[in-house]
């Protein structure tokens, strides 16, 4: 029998829209990792073939992004159910 969470995944699989299941999954992630407070100083804007667009709420905070890209994909990519992000762009 299959869960309504597999069930809604299949149908995001199948239309070609996985990058928005994916995208939930990234920001409770970032939530996790960076707290509630935190976590809303940074904006998951688009999640494509691997690419992981973040927005920044200012220069700084897009720059300390930048230094810790690796570390933040390991960091996200264990907390997803499947590790896709393989490449992260700030702004």
């Amino acid at each position: 029998m299959k869960t309504i969470k597999n069930t809604i995944g299949d149908i995001f699989k199948n239309s070609g829209r996985e990058d928005l299941l994916y995208r939930s999954e990234i920001n409770s992630a970032i939530k996790e990792i960076f707290g509630e407070n935190l976590s809303k100083k940074i904006i998951v804007r688009y999640f494509k073939d691997g690419k992981l667009y973040l927005e920044a709420e200012n220069s700084i905070w897009a720059y300390e992004l930048s230094l810790n890209k690796e570390n933040l994909i390991e960091k996200i990519n264990e907390k997803l159910s499947n590790p896709v992000i393989k490449e992260i762009i700030t702004r």
